[in-house]
């Protein structure tokens, strides 16, 4: 529908206000509770298990590896991984805090039990050893659907390939209802950029010139939740577990366990700086500051939760500010009932990268734990008990189900044109306006300006509108639309 004329003047525009009450939360589950889920159960369930590891033997000394076939004695790959797991390659007592003074400035709960040094030395091994000259190699569609607890570690860093890659995982794992060990942990670090929450308005959360300059790409993810700014110094985790088990602090407290036991540790990596606690909005926060170090966001849907949460560790908060800083006047000139992020001051944890990632293996292994015996390492794939680790780092792992994702989440039409209806309201001494938009494209036209009826069915874009208007009325409306963004420079198409 289109209104042309003095419907605008009866209505000053200063008095348009936003037509939804503000939540206290900033995460989005795309359910109801007490209702069913989204979309209907598949009652044929497959018990097959297409990667069962059971007939696999123990590798414990050189010899049996020899004889099980694995591996010969040219293979120094495997040789290498063998012998790190002896004995007298690891130190034989656990460094624990020395005085209770520390203990008592922590003044947190602290376990009992002390880390494992020799499973943190075969972690950072595996994690660190080059797979380019694989004799065994697991993809991730082979191990998938296994129904076995399976922690997958991207080595990744586009931002959209690793959301593909969590979404793949997500989809494939078994329904936990009948698949009481099907449980998932992701892992991933992105090269900068800007993620917002699957109902949020990127118009209203992201400031697109700063952006643009900087060529940072912007994402919308799966679930929901806030805007987030990605970059090589923060991490991010996916729990995923059944609809009926679904908890905002699950993981995170499991987390907060692991990761504070090295607190003000000297280990060889870079320790945490800091205890840990859970706010009351499941955020993980300082224990000492209460600010932010890990946000949330949240999915429910096909009997399955996912819990997506982010870890700052050496991010750059001042690119973060940055490209989230909004002027008022362009906030209030977007009115919509979408998702709103909520800031909060934040702090990073110092931590390495390795450690992080030791922390939430364990975490997620201690919730789900599986019959203790050696660990064994294939390649790409670490085996402990019954629980798999399995690291990507070559796109021919990957199923042609994640590059078709990660294809969608580059187009206009998701990243856009999947925004809740909103309008965009101008009102100064030059022009005034209203538009209203859906899907990305503009539905309605409220103004004294006839010629801005033109624009009515085009995308929601300053370049797809720019042959359309005169000056000077083009140049107006096209800033106010998305300050001239090239969608191209933010890995849009």
């Amino acid at each position: 529908m289109i209104r042309i004329g003095g419907t605008l003047a009866s209505r000053p525009l200063s008095r348009c206000r936003r037509l939804y009450s503000h939540t206290p939360f900033d995460e989005y589950l795309d359910f109801s509770p007490g209702k069913p889920p989204l979309e209907p159960e598949d009652p044929a369930r497959i018990n097959h298990d297409p990667f069962d590891f059971s007939d696999i033997p123990i590798i414990k000394d050189e010899s049996d590896l020899l004889s099980s076939g694995l591996t010969t004695p040219s293979n120094t790959l495997l040789n290498d991984t063998n012998l790190s797991m002896s004995s007298d390659s690891v130190l034989q007592e656990p460094i624990t805090m020395t005085t209770k003074d520390f203990m008592k400035k922590l003044n947190i709960a602290r376990s009992d039990q002390s880390f494992d040094e020799q499973r943190l030395k075969r972690f950072s091994l595996f994690l660190h050893t080059d797979t380019q000259s694989r004799q065994y190699n697991t993809r991730l569609q082979d191990i998938a659907t296994i129904r076995n607890p399976l922690t997958v570690i991207s080595e990744f860093n586009n931002p959209r390939l690793n959301l593909a890659i969590e979404k793949y995982v997500y989809d494939q794992m078994p329904d936990p209802l009948g698949n009481a060990r099907s449980r998932r942990l992701v892992l991933y670090k992105n090269s900068p950029c800007v993620v917002i929450g699957k109902n949020q308005n990127p118009f209203r959360e992201v400031n697109f010139r700063e952006a643009t300059i900087r060529g940072i790409p912007i994402l919308r993810r799966f679930s929901g939740g806030g805007t987030v700014v990605h970059d090589l110094g923060n991490f991010n985790f996916s729990y995923m577990s059944s609809r009926q088990s679904f908890s905002r602090v699950e993981f995170t407290n499991a987390l907060n366990n692991e990761i504070n036991q090295f607190v003000g540790l000297d280990i060889g990596y870079d320790a945490p700086k800091f205890p840990l606690t859970t706010n009351d909005r499941g955020d993980i926060v300082s224990s000492n500051s209460l600010k932010k170090v890990s946000g949330s966001a949240y999915q429910v849907s096909r009997g399955k939760s996912l819990h997506h949460g982010t870890m700052l560790l050496k991010s750059d908060l001042k690119r973060l500010s940055a490209l989230l800083k909004l002027t008022e006047k362009r906030k209030a000139s977007i009115q919509d009932k979408s998702t709103d992020s909520i800031p909060s001051p934040v702090e990073n944890l110092e931590m390495s990268d390795t450690l992080f990632q030791f922390c939430a293996a364990e975490a997620f292994k201690k919730l789900h734990p599986t019959d203790g015996i050696e660990d064994m390492v294939y390649d790409n794939l670490l085996v402990q008990g019954d629980s798999h680790i399995l690291k990507l780092n070559e796109v021919n792992d990957l199923p042609e189900e994640v590059l078709e994702i990660q294809q969608e989440l580059s187009t206009w039409e998701w990243t856009i044109g999947k925004t809740p209806k909103f309008q965009l309201i101008v009102d100064d001494d030059e022009f005034q306006y209203q538009i209203t938009v859906e899907k990305g494209l503009i539905t309605e036209i409220d103004s004294a300006e006839p010629e801005l009826e033109k624009l009515v069915g085009f995308p929601f874009s300053s370049g797809k509108i720019s042959h359309v208007l005169a000056e000077p009325l083009r140049s107006h409306v096209m800033w106010h639309v998305d300050s001239n963004t090239n969608y191209a420079q933010l890995g849009i198409s």
